[in-house]
């Protein structure tokens, strides 16, 4: 099989961490595109506009309480419906989508393109190691997020980690 089109689905910030990544790959396909999904989670720009301010307040007052914002169950199917139908939208199907960590997943609906997933760390290995990082209530909403991390990991063609911790 040829890949022709890949698609790079991340944060920005991400994208330029791994810059030299992505360029050794780009020798494999005619085509690299990149989604930037940044930090929307709802269709409306107004939405978007009161969850960054609500962030930015939370941010200054308590940045654990302000992880909450965009981790948590919710947060995750969204921006992975958003992304979903980013890649749906493009004038072309992607042979291959890049999904870069696992803060959401490139499909959510219809996992009818192969992706795989590089993933530097997982929400178990935070709430073990570096509990800031993961901020839930209680063990629900915990095991609410891990469900959508295995979901996306169980659809993916395959997960490339970055150490031998994250494969654990």
């Amino acid at each position: 099989m040829k890949f022709e089109h890949l698609v790079v689905t991340g944060d920005p910030f991400f994208f330029n961490r791994h810059k030299f990544l992505f360029k050794a790959l780009s020798s494999y396909f005619e085509q690299v595109e990149f989604i930037q999904t940044n930090n929307l989670y709802y269709q409306s720009k107004i939405s978007n506009f009161f969850m960054g301010v609500s962030y930015k307040i939370n941010n200054l007052v308590s940045p654990n309480k302000a992880e909450k914002v965009w981790k948590n169950e919710q947060a995750f199917i969204t921006r992975s419906k958003i992304t979903e139908q980013q890649i749906k939208r493009l004038a072309y199907v992607p042979d291959l989508v890049f999904q870069v960590f696992s803060m959401y997943n490139p499909f959510w609906d219809k996992f009818d393109i192969p992706y795989v997933t590089y993933l530097d760390y997982t929400m178990a290995l935070a709430k073990r190691s570096w509990s800031l990082w993961a901020p839930f209530n209680n063990e629900r909403e915990f095991a609410a997020w891990v469900n959508c991390e295995r979901i996306a990991y169980a659809q993916a063609h395959h997960l490339f980690t970055m150490s031998e911790l994250v494969k654990s």
